[in-house]
C-alpha cells in the first residue's frame, strides 16, 4: 500500500505562521490526552441566562494568574459543540495570541445539548439573517466575566458570521478578529449551500493529520477517527437541532460587506482570510471583497489567500493561532 503523503503547510502563511508555531502545536497535541481534556472541558463549562431566562453554555477558562482583562473568543463551526478538538484548536489559538487571556468558546446546540437553547422567536430572527439572539448571549458572557476590553476572535465558516456580526454591533466593543472561511459573502438558499459545503472538505482527513507527527499518539488516534464517513455521518445526525437550522439560514444571506465596514468603523481590526479550492467561501468573491478601497485601504484590514486549501482550513490549528495573532497585532498596531 502507498503511504499518504502529507501536504507540508509551513508556507501557507508566509511569515506569520511560523515553524515554532506548528512546532508548538504539535507538541502540545501529542502530550493531550482525550479523557483529561474532556475533564477540563467540564470543568469549565459556565450555565449564563439570558433576560429571559434562556439558560446557555460556554466554555470560560480564566489562567492562573491571567490577565482578567485580555480574552480569546472561539466561535466554531456548524454544528460544532464542546468536542475535543475543538477545545484543543481553542487553547492552541489563545496560547498562540496571549496564553494570559481568559478562553471563551462559543459551542453550537447539538441534538440532546441544547447549548445555545434559543426560543421559537430567536430562531425565526436567525432565520432572517438577524444575529442578536447569538450576539446578546455572547454579550451577557463578556459582561458576566468583567467586560474585558482587549476582545481577541477566532470565527470560521458559521464562527466567521458571527464574529462579523459581534463586531459590527453598535453595542460591542472594539475587537480584533480572524475571520476564515466566511459564508454569507453571497446570496443563496440553504440546499446550495448544503451542496456547496459536500463539495469543500475532500481535504478534510489530509488536513487534520497535518497537526501531528506521531499519529500513534491518544489525540491524533481520535482527531483522525473524526473524519472517517461513520463519524461524519453521525455529526451530521447529531447537527439536527432546531438551533442550527435557524443558524445555516443566517449564513445564506451575504452581510459580509456590511459586517466587515462597520466593524472597521468602530476601529476594531479584521483579518479575512480563505481558502482558494473552497466553495463554501467562493474565492472570487472574497478578492472581490479584499480589493473595495474602503477594506484595503484601512490599516485594520488585511486579506489572507490560503493556496491550496478548501473549507478544512480552520482544521490546521497553528495556522488558526496565526490569523488570530495577526489580527490581535493589527490592533496593537492602531493604537
Amino acid at each position: 500500500m502507498q503511504e499518504n503523503k502529507l501536504v507540508d503547510y509551513h508556507d501557507i502563511l508566509p511569515g506569520e505562521l511560523t515553524s515554532w508555531d506548528i512546532h508548538r502545536s504539535r507538541r502540545f497535541l501529542e502530550k493531550l490526552s482525550p479523557s483529561e481534556l474532556c475533564g477540563w472541558t467540564e470543568d469549565r463549562t459556565r450555565v449564563f441566562a439570558t433576560p429571559e431566562d434562556r439558560r446557555f453554555r460556554m466554555l470560560v477558562d480564566h489562567p492562573l494568574n491571567g490577565d482578567r482583562d485580555k480574552v480569546v473568543a472561539v466561535f466554531p463551526e456548524f454544528g460544532t459543540n464542546l468536542v475535543p478538538r475543538l477545545v484543543a484548536k481553542s487553547r492552541i489559538i489563545r496560547d498562540t495570541v496571549a496564553p494570559e487571556a481568559t478562553l471563551v468558546i462559543q459551542p453550537s446546540s447539538v441534538v440532546g445539548e441544547p447549548n445555545m437553547n434559543y426560543s421559537g422567536i430567536e430562531r425565526r430572527r436567525l432565520y432572517k439573517g438577524d444575529l442578536q439572539p447569538i450576539i446578546g448571549r455572547i454579550a451577557i458572557t463578556m459582561d458576566l466575566i468583567g467586560n474585558p476590553s482587549d476582545v481577541t476572535i477566532f470565527g470560521s465558516s458559521q464562527g466567521a458570521t458571527i464574529g462579523l456580526g459581534y463586531a459590527s454591533h453598535k453595542n460591542t466593543p472594539v475587537v480584533s478578529l480572524a475571520a476564515l472561511e466566511i459564508p454569507n459573502i453571497v446570496e443563496r438558499d440553504v440546499a446550495k449551500l448544503g451542496v456547496d459545503f459536500a463539495l469543500s472538505g475532500r481535504d478534510l482527513s489530509q488536513v487534520v493529520e497535518s497537526n501531528f507527527e506521531n499519529h500513534e499518539a491518544p489525540f491524533a488516534a481520535m482527531a483522525e477517527h473524526d473524519t472517517t464517513s461513520l463519524h461524519l455521518a453521525q455529526y451530521v445526525l447529531r447537527s439536527l437541532h432546531l438551533d442550527n437550522f435557524a443558524m445555516v439560514s443566517s449564513m445564506c444571506h451575504a452581510t459580509a460587506i456590511p459586517f466587515i465596514e462597520a466593524a472597521l468603523d468602530k476601529g476594531s481590526s479584521i483579518v479575512h482570510a480563505w481558502g482558494d479550492q473552497d466553495n463554501v467561501s467562493p474565492a472570487y468573491v472574497n478578492r472581490y471583497i479584499s480589493g473595495i478601497p474602503i477594506f484595503k485601504d484601512n490599516p485594520g484590514y488585511a486579506s489572507r489567500v490560503l493556496r491550496g486549501m478548501g473549507h478544512s482550513a480552520s482544521d490546521f490549528y497553528a495556522l488558526d493561532g496565526a490569523l488570530a495573532r495577526l489580527a490581535h497585532q493589527k490592533k496593537c498596531n492602531l493604537g
